[in-house]
């Protein structure tokens, strides 16, 4: 049913995920984006950004996706990051955020999965009847928040030991290479 993605196809997509997400931060930043409907916005404006980006490199593959893939995309950044603060703000969040590095990470990798795999359920939908095994996709935004997580997590720590040390550019640039 489907023919597997180009390497071309897969750098198109890993450099407008990572710019969309930069753009994010961003706005989150000057948003400062830390009460719940901030952060509802902050996160509506990135399913909507990466969600027509996405939308739009599939539709070279995948004719009359961008509208679906766009609101599957925001569907999911919202249960995303609703999951993702929620966790951040619970009590347990508090405790891991506040532990050993190790396990700051390796709450970081449980709650990117559940992050990712939210993420991931909407697209699915849309990937239904367009390609073999449409539940993969859940499995790799999973793998991939689980991953991402802990690395940003990792990413903020290390420039934030090296602040004075290192020019601003150099965290930009980790987090930008994390992305």
């Amino acid at each position: 049913m489907t023919r597997e993605p180009s390497w071309p196809f897969v750098v198109r997509w890993a450099v407008a995920y990572a710019a969309t997400e930069c753009v994010v931060v961003v706005v989150a930043s000057l948003t400062l984006a830390t009460t719940w409907p901030w952060v509802v916005l902050v996160a509506a404006i990135e399913g909507a950004l990466l969600g027509l980006v996405q939308g739009r490199l599939l539709h070279d593959l995948r004719p009359h996706i961008v509208r679906d893939w766009t609101l599957a995309t925001i569907a999911g950044v919202l249960l995303g990051r609703a999951i993702e603060f929620a966790g951040d703000g619970s009590p347990l969040g508090g405790t891991i955020l506040s532990g050993p590095l190790a396990l700051q990470i390796a709450g970081g990798a449980a709650l990117g999965a559940l992050v990712g795999a939210a993420a991931g359920s909407f697209q699915s939908l849309i990937l239904r009847g367009r390609i073999d095994r449409p539940g993969r996709w859940v499995v790799v935004c999973a793998l991939a928040w689980a991953v991402g997580l802990p690395s940003l997590l990792l990413a903020g720590f290390a420039t934030g030991q090296l602040s004075g040390a290192v020019p601003v550019w150099h965290a930009v640039v980790a987090i930008l290479t994390v992305f």
